[in-house]
């Protein structure tokens, strides 16, 4: 299926203006430019390190970085020509593979891993809720509806004994997460870095559990992605932007303190408040069997009519 532009757009149902914010070049001559656009979150770690320590450079490749808000932004910046290569939640791409747009995986980001994550459901110290096996009838709190974060979220209910379909859903960013509780406009909240960190800090809140847990307990959650024209046609950019990616990775999963300067001189995040983040692992390579999870939860949830295999979502797989 062709898709244009617009009509892509529509079918995703992406506004066609993006607010775009400050970008950080780095330009070096005789370099093939590439156009990278990622959320400002910790799976964003990696891709600093390796413009900081030249990797990209010395895969030949000049990375100007342009944050947006979110994978739905990133999206419609590879859809209408503003990016090349962005950084969304596997759901988005789904999503898009659903509707016929093909959007190809380039290089790994976050995932879970339950022994290792940076995302909790979170209740007000004195709330009577024990588990998440009592949220039945609840009203709780996700940065996207629709996402693996609440499907992951109903599949804890269920799996501890409550129904997920009694509960109502509510969307907000992480910053209002904490005053919604405090205000009784949601029972729980699955708050995300760094407003986690800054929440548990304030006393007010305690965990019933991991978010992602109710999926798998390790699997893929985001990944930087292409348009599949892009993927195609610039087969050596990618095989070089995921060289990098994969040796940035390595590094910034075993040197999260070594990094605090560089991540909050670009985020304008306290280094203090970085110290004390738990952060997700970034996924060096891309494994099927990792992404799969991801497919499926969408397919159970009705958010696509069939499940597909996970290697239709990754560049130069066969498919």
């Amino acid at each position: 299926m062709t898709v244009n532009r617009r009509s892509a757009l529509h079918l995703m149902g992406i506004p066609a203006s993006l607010a775009l914010v400050r970008a950080l070049p780095v330009r070096a001559q005789a370099l093939t430019p590439v156009r990278v656009g990622a959320s400002v979150d910790d799976g964003i770690w990696p891709m600093l390190y390796g413009m900081h320590a030249g990797l990209f450079q010395k895969a030949g490749l000049d990375i100007n970085l342009t944050p947006l808000a979110n994978g739905a932004a990133l999206a419609a910046a590879i859809i209408g020509g503003v990016v090349d290569i962005g950084k969304s939640s596997l759901m988005v791409l789904i999503l898009a593979h659903e509707r016929g747009i093909r959007f190809k995986l380039v290089a790994g980001a976050a995932m879970h891993d339950a022994n290792d994550h940076s995302d909790e459901l979170s209740v007000l110290k004195d709330s009577p809720l024990t588990s998440m096996g009592g949220a039945n009838g609840k009203t709780i709190a996700v940065n996207v509806l629709q996402s693996l974060d609440q499907f992951g979220t109903a599949g804890l209910i269920d799996q501890h004994g409550g129904d997920s379909s009694t509960v109502k859903w509510i969307e907000m960013p992480y910053s209002a997460m904490l005053p919604a509780l405090e205000q009784g406009r949601a029972d729980i909240a699955s708050i995300g870095q760094p407003n986690l960190t800054v929440a548990l800090q304030s006393g007010k809140i305690r965990s019933l559990g991991v978010p992602y847990d109710g999926i798998a307990s390790r699997f893929l959650i985001a990944g930087w992605f292409a348009t599949e024209q892009f993927a195609a046609a610039n087969h050596a950019i990618i095989e070089r932007f995921g060289t990098a990616m994969r040796q940035a990775t390595i590094y910034a999963n075993s040197h999260h303190t070594d990094l605090i300067p560089l991540v909050a001189a670009y985020t304008h995040i306290d280094p203090d408040t970085l110290k004390n983040e738990k952060f997700n692992t970034n996924a060096p390579v891309l494994d099927p069997t990792m992404i799969q999870p991801s497919i499926d939860t969408a397919r159970k949830h009705k958010l696509i009519s069939r499940t597909f295999p996970a290697t239709d979502l990754i560049a130069g797989a066969p498919s």
